[in-house]
């Protein structure tokens, strides 16, 4: 680990004559390791609910504006993976016509919940905005504003609830909503904005101002891989905001109002019934000049001085049906099969392309919705079984939809891998990620291909959790291959280790403990009444890093940290009757032992 401490230079300590406790304290921690172990045997008798293992950097977010995220493995090739559900596979509350649905500023997004109402009413909170527009700060009347939100403990692949509302004639809105983290887009006939984030505590009310500048219109006509127009096809600019799509006519043409002019390579999005779905990078410039980017390397881009214009031909849908089976021949309970490919929007970005189902009673399964000019990796979860994955490729010459039949797929028993993480004093590391990733064996599935398919894979190879409050972690659903194990607090891994699984054996062993160079924060959180416990403590750099809640003395402790650069940490108190919880905030360092003082 790069420990930069000339940027940031951790204060002197002075002399501390205890060296004799510190050396008990070593012994201490050898014993709190054995402790450990037993803990960890236990563990793994009465072994936890199966974890959520989903691939790394799943962000819950909407693809922003290009996000360069590096692709491990290929250099010089870099990944948006937060494509948007498509309208087809997104589960959503159901939005009444306009002039209906736009009127209920307060009514709750509360798609599919079963909670009882008093429950219900206390997993909810409340959001206040205003939407003005850049032209003198004008309120934007009848704006129309729309709301995601990603309830707080709801399954990480669960898509999110939506709500549309109006503003008044102040451009004002008010509306309820879950408890989570809130996405707010809002739009008028020839204006937009960006996305707002704010995250939401049960029964808090929460403040937005969402500002709309000019926006530049942009036409074009949509075509099929035989020059034929495409009618209905949607069409959507970088919000990615569900409702703020316009659709083709008979002859293919469209006319959005409303692209970010002056913005640098804003994303347009074309999806259609047969087709795959199609993602360009347009840049209009505040005089009216635009460029439409290329997406491979040696493509020329698209230029032009007047209103925009674009042409954009779609290609054919491809559809994956197959059957599984154990080996008694049954199909299983419960299972799900993803497809995940990547293609290039950009010479050096690559977006991602997936679908996923659950599969049938009788085994069976079929995704569609994928591009037929892009490989993917097929890989299925099943409840008791190991995870399997194999290829399915490109279909570059297709001209219409295609299906691609992989019969019936085997599954084999599962392993799995128990352990816990402690720090360089044994004690318990709590919310650290641990990742396994299955070594590559089939290189040809990890390198670049030819023309927009960019051939990587990152979700059927990698298989994710975070430890629980005792510091321990289990992966199941593994097969009897090599894996990669690593700890990582943010985004450089703290430790690494080489397992070899055996079929039908599971490692149960494992204690991973973070090098002692890794930092501890400690501190505590206090109101005017002395210490908090129950408070949550979240801790951000480059993103979230990760939240734990103080004991009953008030304290907390994050350990695997570094000193290339300061933290933010946000404390916030117990939600309380009538009001938001009181809050505090700072900037630390990994070696701080700070004390946050809660206020309202």
């Amino acid at each position: 680990m790069n420990v930069n401490r000339e940027a940031a230079p951790r204060p002197e300590e002075p002399p501390n004559p205890l060296s004799l406790l510190r050396q008990l304290v070593r012994v201490e921690a050898l014993f709190v390791v054995v402790l450990v172990l037993v803990a960890v045997a236990s563990f793994s008798e009465r072994r936890p609910e199966r974890s959520d293992v989903n691939g790394p950097a799943s962000a819950k977010l909407d693809e922003p504006p290009p996000r360069r995220l590096p692709m491990e493995g290929a250099p010089g090739l870099l990944v948006a993976r937060d494509e948007p559900p498509t309208p087809e596979t997104s589960a959503r509350v159901a939005v009444a016509p306009d002039e209906e649905a736009t009127e209920r500023a307060g009514a709750p997004a509360l798609a599919g919940s079963v909670d009882s109402p008093r429950r219900l009413q206390a997993s909810l909170a409340t959001v206040v905005g205003r939407v003005r527009t850049t032209l003198g700060a004008r309120p934007a009347k009848r704006a129309s504003v729309e709301l995601s939100v990603w309830r707080a403990g709801a399954p990480f692949e669960a898509p999110p609830e939506l709500l549309l509302v109006r503003t008044d004639t102040d451009g004002n809105f008010r509306a309820q909503v879950g408890a989570g983290e809130l996405r707010a887009i809002a739009w008028t006939e020839a204006s937009t904005g960006a996305p707002t984030l704010l995250t939401l505590a049960p029964g808090e009310t929460g403040e937005l101002e969402l500002v709309l500048a000019p926006a530049a219109p942009v036409g074009g006509r949509v075509l099929d891989p035989a020059g034929r127009p495409v009618a209905g096809a949607a069409i959507s600019f970088w919000t990615h905001a569900e409702r703020d799509v316009v659709h083709t006519a008979t002859d293919g043409t469209f006319l959005h109002p409303r692209f970010p002019a002056g913005e640098l390579l804003q994303q347009v999005r074309v999806t259609a019934d047969g087709f795959g779905a199609t993602v360009r990078y347009l840049d209009v410039d505040e005089d009216g000049s635009w460029e439409l980017a290329p997406r491979a390397a040696g493509e020329a881009p698209l230029r032009g001085t007047d209103a925009p214009w674009l042409e954009l031909v779609l290609v054919p849908e491809l559809a994956v049906t197959g059957r599984l089976a154990s080996s008694t021949g049954a199909p299983p309970v419960v299972a799900d099969v993803r497809a995940e490919g990547y293609v290039h929007v950009l010479p050096d970005v690559a977006s991602l392309d997936a679908a996923s189902v659950r599969v049938a009673r009788d085994g069976s399964f079929r995704i569609e919705g994928l591009r037929s000019d892009v490989s993917h990796a097929l890989f299925v979860e099943a409840t008791g079984f190991a995870r399997l994955a194999l290829e399915v490729p490109a279909f570059p010459d297709v001209v219409e939809f295609h299906v691609v039949e992989v019969g019936t797929l085997q599954l084999e028993p599962e392993t799995s891998v128990v352990g816990v993480v402690i720090d360089g004093e044994g004690r318990p590391v709590v919310d650290i990620a641990v990742e396994l990733e299955l070594r590559a064996t089939d290189e040809a599935s990890a390198h670049s291909s030819d023309g927009l398919d960019a051939g990587v894979r990152f979700e059927s190879r990698t298989l994710a959790t975070r430890t629980d409050g005792a510091g321990t972690f289990v992966i199941d659903g593994l097969t009897a291959d090599a894996w990669t194990l690593r700890v990582r607090r943010d985004r450089d891994a703290l430790l690494e280790r080489e397992l070899e699984l055996v079929p039908g054996e599971a490692r149960r062993d494992l204690v991973l403990a973070l090098p002692v160079e890794a930092l501890v924060l400690i501190g505590e959180v206090h109101d005017a009444t002395g210490a908090v416990a129950g408070a949550e403590v979240a801790l951000k750099r480059f993103g979230d890093v990760t939240s734990v809640v103080t004991d009953e003395l008030g304290r907390f402790r994050i350990a695997g940290l570094d000193a290339e650069a300061a933290y933010e940490v946000v404390a916030r108190g117990p939600a309380r009757d009538g009001g938001s919880p009181a809050r505090a905030h700072s900037l630390v360092w990994g070696w701080d032992r700070p004390t946050l003082r809660l206020s309202d």
